[in-house]
């Protein structure tokens, strides 16, 4: 196979073209150029720009058309010289529309060198694009469809309460913990609640008490599964001090003599201490054997058996209670005060950040080589990512159905078997036949010299994922959007012990977002936007990326912005490095918050 690049002087262009293609083209294919009217030699800002990728063309000699073979060529390429190109003998002619770099700034140079580049990617691997069946992708996608709606269904119908392990156990931890920072910041200065205020707009208001409130009445329509009715009476007398604290007494008090008069054995005792807690009348016998033996250690409790030694007038011990309470509750604070003082830096750097983003002229930033789109078609590539995610799928079912699936290596393995089929199928007929390497098409290999500008952006959208998620959050208070308090709890990084914690934690800050990063913004993103806009393309990959986590609306939309956000800072960087540092501090930062507020 033979394929002519041509333009005027094929001095700038047409040997870019040339360089490039074969570079990238199989020994076979035999590449060429020329022009109408040579020059004598080669731009030295062209040559200077190639030289910048590792190409030298600068000693070389334009030719014309009389140097070319005698023949006929399979695929002519023009390259936006117009009527200048004459007619060549060729079974097919094409024109790449390109300005000549000719006298052109350095910058602008560049900008030609990597268009000419990802047109010769994209015409080699359109020639040889690999045939696939159909019923295969079509039977995949179903099957993807099917995953994706039975996500879909499960947030929608099934209460996210049903995937954590002891239930009941993580949402009194998570209430009790919630009603000992809001005893903690109402003894702090109104500026500093302020502050909290802004990075947690819901934190201390009575909706917060609300949303708990629910949370557990969540629990009774739950009841039918027996783990969570052994633990109802526990739930229910929950519920009811959120409304004796939040001093709703009327209906404390209807509650519980209802549940005197009515419930079966042991609610009525529940019940007891709740209205001696609560109200002017005196504790059963041997109340707090009785207390300890029904309520597990925490804040319930606690504030319990405090309220019940008040009203019998027992201060002292009242004040003993209040007291380790409270050193409980400074220390819970000071971490708080922590998380807050970290978010806020993280906003500062994104203020300077933004400044220094905007300063520059557009593509002053760009530090690697992704290849934005990516060279393959469009049906090429979703062919292969459908199949491959749908063969992930099957296989991260594995780890469920094998002995010790609670294994802390299960947990690693989950997440690989997901996302090596699509990297093993990306590589076998879209990367390997078309001679290109993934850490270049993903902009992985980044000079030495250009990481500053990765430190930027990723600093960059960093802040921007944290105010998205704050406004997100903000939105959701003021418009009451549902938040379930399981879809923020991590059973393993709250409970677990050893290398269970730690295999959890490398999976969510390290192995996640590395291959997520790599299919959803890469292999997805990449694919996208061969066939549609830049905007389309952020709006369709981030979709797939928040369907995919099954959370609520309000976890879906803070999901949905990150996505936009790794994908943005990826084709503004032209390198999947800084998605991937953002994506893992996000979920860092997660994870931090788990381990500070819930786990120690």
């Amino acid at each position: 196979m033979k394929i002519l690049f041509l333009c005027v002087e094929n001095a700038g262009r047409s040997q870019i073209a040339e360089a490039f293609a074969r570079k990238y083209a199989p020994p076979e294919v035999e590449i060429l150029s020329a022009g109408s009217q040579p020059a004598r030699q080669i731009h030295p800002a062209v040559a200077e720009a190639m030289r910048e990728v590792g190409i030298e063309i600068g000693d070389r000699i334009p030719k014309g058309l009389q140097d070319l073979p005698e023949g006929v060529f399979d695929l002519v390429v023009g390259m936006g010289c117009g009527d200048a190109c004459p007619a060549i003998r060729a079974k097919r002619i094409i024109q790449w529309e390109i300005p000549n770099p000719k006298e052109q700034p350095p910058a602008v140079v560049r900008k030609i060198r990597d268009e000419i580049d990802l047109k010769v990617r994209r015409l080699l691997a359109a020639l040889k694009a690999p045939r696939f069946r159909l019923w295969p992708t079509v039977l995949s996608g179903f099957f993807l469809f099917l995953c994706y709606s039975f996500l879909m269904l499960s947030s929608a119908l099934l209460s996210p309460a049903l995937s954590v392990p002891y239930p009941e156990r993580g949402l009194a931890l998570v209430s009790g913990r919630t009603m000992q920072l809001r005893e903690a910041l109402s003894q702090v200065s109104p500026w500093e609640r302020w502050i909290h205020a802004f990075c947690d707009p819901s934190l201390g208001t009575r909706k917060e008490l609300d949303r708990m409130f629910l949370w557990h009445r969540e629990f009774v329509r739950l009841a039918k599964d027996p783990a969570i009715q052994a633990n109802l009476p526990g739930i229910m007398t929950h519920a009811s001090m959120l409304e004796g604290e939040s001093g709703r007494l009327e209906i404390l008090d209807k509650q519980t003599q209802l549940w005197i008069a009515k419930a079966p054995d042991p609610v009525p005792v529940y019940a007891l201490l709740l209205r001696a807690a609560y109200f002017k009348e005196p504790p059963p016998q041997n109340w707090t054997g009785l207390l300890h033996e029904l309520l597990p250690p925490g804040w319930f409790r606690d504030r319990l058996e405090e309220r019940i030694y008040r009203k019998t007038g027992e201060a002292a011990r009242a004040q003993a209670i209040r007291k380790a309470n409270s050193q409980s509750s400074r220390r819970l604070l000071a971490r708080y005060r922590w998380m807050t003082a970290l978010d806020l830096t993280i906003f500062c750097l994104f203020l300077v950040s933004l400044i220094l983003f905007f300063l520059q002229p557009r593509g002053t930033w760009k530090a690697g080589s992704a290849a934005i789109p990516l060279p393959w078609s469009f049906p090429t590539g979703m062919t292969v990512l459908i199949r491959g995610a749908a063969l992930g799928m099957l296989l991260a079912l594995v780890p469920i159905f094998l002995p010790h699936s609670s294994n802390p290596g299960m947990l690693l393995l989950s997440y690989l078997l997901w996302t090596l089929p699509i990297l093993l199928w990306t590589q076998r007929h879209l990367l390997r036949p078309n001679r290109f390497w993934l850490h270049r098409e993903m902009g992985l290999d980044v000079p030495a010299k250009q990481w500053s500008k990765l430190l930027l952006i990723a600093l960059l959208g960093l802040g921007a994922d944290s105010a998205g998620g704050l406004l997100v959050g903000t939105a959701g208070s003021l418009l009451q959007l549902p938040n379930h308090w399981a879809e923020s709890f991590d059973a393993d990084l709250v409970w677990g012990t050893g290398a269970i914690f730690w295999s959890s934690l490398a999976g969510t800050v390290l192995v996640g977002p590395f291959f997520e990063e790599l299919t959803f913004r890469g292999l997805l993103y990449g694919t996208m936007r061969s066939r549609f806009g830049r905007t389309a393309a952020l709006g369709l990959s981030a979709g797939f990326f928040s369907l995919m986590h099954g959370y609520g609306l309000l976890g879906f939309l803070t999901v949905f912005w990150s996505g936009v956000v790794f994908a943005w800072i990826y084709e503004e960087s032209g390198s999947l490095w800084p998605s991937i540092a953002v994506h893992a501090a996000g979920n860092l930062l997660f994870s931090l918050n788990v381990i500070l507020m819930l786990r120690l």
